[in-house]
């Protein structure tokens, strides 16, 4: 809808609607500089969202350190994969073994019928077929359109599909060429199949007979036998991992010759995730110093240079990079152990590769276990360590059981420096009592026993240091970022309104002041004529 004519001093010979301009430029100074506030919030705003996605970066890299199976990552290697391959977890021991040698491999056990003509023609007569695979007995049971060597095969792979598996080979005879085969799923001497009971008559060119299976084609279920260091050993299965505690072993052919098995430290794999971790802080570390420096050309620093929580968190996180961690034998470890270095001008992270090396190296003291994760070491041996909580905090907890209630849950206590804190018993667990320095931790408590058991060493992790600060930094609502950035939208909203309100009233102040100025044009205009009018009247009486 357009707006008002008017006729800018067409009486009056002013420029009124330059004057109403230059009258709501001036007016309009506040509103700019509410707008520019909207603008400045807004960029810190958005520099917080991109911490905030720095920061989440920088806590996948950390949820990955803080993991035993991370940081006691192993490698296997077999010196002739074409008889043996091996994989190997974090708890396999460092070191070498050998097998000397593979007598047999484990084998699944098989039974094949006599042949008949038509895989697909209806049975004779019968339609019940059971049979043993190892102790467990497989019955199945054939419904209308099921009774045919089809079928049946079809029937044993759905009934029995987690202990024998059935199909249809062509033999290429020339009367009676399909036989059914079944093959037990696990391999190894305890899953031989036997006792095959059937009452199904099938027809063959010889005549109609009783589905039998034939003697001189059955396959028997064998075990793996093989020697690891001059010890026999038979498993039922090839693959074997039960026997030395991580490594698994994949056995591929038979062979006299011996089979050296090498595990080590995973070197490259613990040095890419530290390299992650150094990446991720570097990322977050460049945009807050980004904020504080300034820039000589354009005189200014960040929009968030004197922003207070922006320097907690970066206090915070250098803290825990310059800080360490004490193990249970007072040894104390820092990143830079393990050549983890800070610039002191810049503050970025690098990684010393000679220092990194030497320190994957040092595996007796468990160095990058003790450094990153969160810890507990019992001095006892009736008392293991299970698990922290949260908010458990570092400290050597001395144990104590006073007994078990009524309904067999452990009851005792946690004391730190004198202080004493009754554990919440869950069975044979106890549990250290919520808002208490021992809140979470968790113990297992061997049966029955009672009295003063030693103490636990906990000890947090830089790792651990790491994750509970970010959480405290991201958790949704809660977490600091999440609350400042709700308070800059909140601000921005503020201002979105300030900024509607002043322009609605601009727009009713340039209306007044319109008409204010027509008004005076309209009067000016009326005088012009009164004017006019008597010098018409002085004229007619000269």
């Amino acid at each position: 809808m357009s707006g008002p004519i008017t006729f800018s001093g067409l009486f009056s010979g002013i420029d009124t609607a330059t004057i109403i301009e230059r009258l709501m430029e001036i007016e309009r100074q506040p509103l700019l500089v509410i707008q520019q506030e909207q603008l400045e919030t807004q960029e810190r705003l958005a520099i917080y969202q991109n911490l905030q996605s720095r920061l989440s970066s920088l806590d996948s890299a950390i949820l990955s350190l803080n993991s035993a199976s991370t940081l006691g990552a192993k490698t296997a290697t077999s010196s002739n994969t074409d008889v043996l391959t091996v994989s190997a977890g974090s708890a396999a021991a460092v070191g070498s073994f050998t097998v000397d040698s593979i007598t047999n491999l484990a084998r699944a056990a098989s039974e094949a019928s006599i042949g008949v003509t038509d895989k697909t023609a209806d049975f004779v007569s019968g339609s019940s077929f059971s049979f043993d695979v190892g102790t467990e007995n497989v019955s199945i049971s054939l419904g209308a359109g099921e009774t045919t060597l089809e079928g049946l095969r079809d029937a044993i792979n759905t009934q029995a599909s987690d202990l024998a598996s059935a199909a249809i080979i062509d033999t290429g005879d020339d009367n009676d060429p399909y036989k059914l085969v079944i093959r037990s799923v696990e391999t190894g001497e305890d899953y031989d199949i036997s006792n095959i009971s059937t009452d199904i008559v099938v027809s063959t060119t010889g005549g109609d007979v009783a589905l039998s299976f034939v003697p001189g084609e059955s396959v028997d279920g064998t075990d793996a036998v093989f020697k690891i260091n001059g010890v026999q050993i038979s498993r039922g299965s090839n693959t074997v991992s039960d026997v030395l505690d991580g490594v698994t072993l994949q056995l591929v052919s038979t062979t006299a010759s011996p089979v050296t098995v090498t595990v080590a430290n995973d070197t490259e794999n613990i040095k890419s995730e530290v390299n992650d971790f150094i990446t991720a802080y570097n990322s977050v570390n460049s945009l807050i110093q980004a904020q504080f420096e300034y820039n000589e050309e354009t005189e200014s620093a960040g929009a968030l240079s004197g922003d207070f929580t922006l320097r907690q968190i970066q206090g915070s996180l250098q803290s825990l990079v310059v800080g360490g961690v004490e193990d249970a034998d007072g040894n104390r470890y820092s990143l830079a152990t393990i050549g983890i270095e800070i610039d002191k001008y810049t503050g970025a992270l690098s990684l010393d590769d000679t220092k990194f090396a030497d320190a994957v190296a040092n595996d007796d003291k468990q160095l990058f276990l003790d450094l990153f994760l969160a810890r507990g070491v019992p001095s006892d041996q009736r008392v293991s360590y299970v698990s922290p909580g949260d908010a458990t905090q570092a400290g050597n907890y001395e144990i104590n059981i006073t007994g078990y209630d009524g309904d067999s849950n452990v009851e005792g206590t946690f004391t730190l420096d004198g202080n004493v804190y009754t554990g919440v018993g869950e069975g044979h667990f106890l549990v250290g009592p919520e808002d208490t320095p021992v809140e979470g931790l968790r113990i297992r408590i061997s049966d029955g026993v009672t009295g003063a058991l030693g103490s636990v060493f906990f000890s947090v992790g830089v790792a651990e240091q790491f994750e509970r600060k970010l959480d405290n930094f991201l958790t949704p609502i809660s977490g600091l970022l999440p609350r400042v950035e709700n308070r800059l939208e909140g601000d921005i909203a503020s201002f979105a309104d300030q900024i509607a309100n002043f322009e609605d009233r601009l727009a009713e102040r340039q209306r007044i002041l319109t008409q204010q100025f027509v008004a005076a044009e309209q009067a000016i205009a009326s005088l012009q004529s009164q004017t006019s009018a008597f010098e018409a009247q002085l004229g007619a009486l000269s």
